[in-house]
């Protein structure tokens, strides 16, 4: 599901209908059918788009076709539901780091990620993780030398993540740790705690898709 945080309108009919929405990780997913929920409008109440009738997607943009006048405020109340068969191209879920070699390593590690979270490796799913969640931090922040720990904290600091997504990387940052034998002792990697780093992961890279 995407939000209206994570698209934006783009243009506009000569009606000032809303006409093209760009959704800037959507060419990443073998789409099969979609749904657009607008805002609540005051005389037909809520209603429901379908891909195929109402809309088109075209190259990581929603195109309307539908008569329905789109002329609707509060866009972040909008809501985009894909159903799909997985990802297509796993380094289009990061559109906007500009460095390539960068963006097609991340993909590789969210597929390794992804490979191991459907098998329960949870462990090795922690280390893929972190690794997607340094990588995604040190090219957002410009700071590709600074150690995880200090990348966190100064995300937090700057606002790019919030006090949930603060936690939830240190969890994974501490987790990976687990592959020191040294560490035998300690707790292993729990499947609740898998599913949070999950969420946090899908989460955060579309928020930061969303700017430079």
């Amino acid at each position: 599901m995407f939000t209206g945080s994570q698209m934006r309108v783009e243009s506009y009919d000569a009606h000032e209908r809303v006409e093209t929405v760009d959704v800037p990780t959507l060419p990443a997913y073998a789409v099969e059918y979609a749904e657009f929920t607008p805002p609540r409008d005051v005389d037909f109440g809520y209603h429901v788009f379908h891909s195929g009738a109402d809309f088109a997607l075209r190259d990581g943009k929603i195109i309307f076709n539908s008569s329905f006048s789109l002329k609707f405020g509060g866009f972040e109340y909008c809501r985009l539901v894909v159903h799909f068969h997985g990802i297509r191209d796993y380094a289009l879920l990061f559109p906007k780091v500009s460095e390539p070699e960068l963006k097609v390593r991340l993909g590789a590690f969210y597929q390794e990620a992804d490979a191991t979270f459907e098998n329960g490796a949870w462990l090795s799913f922690a280390l893929m993780s972190a690794a997607i969640y340094e990588g995604l931090l040190a090219w957002k922040l410009g700071a590709s030398d600074d150690k995880f720990a200090r990348l966190i904290e100064t995300a937090h600091a700057r606002g790019v993540i919030d006090s949930r997504e603060h936690g939830t990387l240190h969890k994974a940052r501490e987790l990976r740790n687990l592959v020191h034998a040294s560490r035998y002792q300690e707790t292993w990697v729990e499947r609740a705690v898998a599913m949070d780093l999950r969420s946090t992961l899908d989460g955060l890279i579309r928020k930061l898709s969303q700017g430079a």
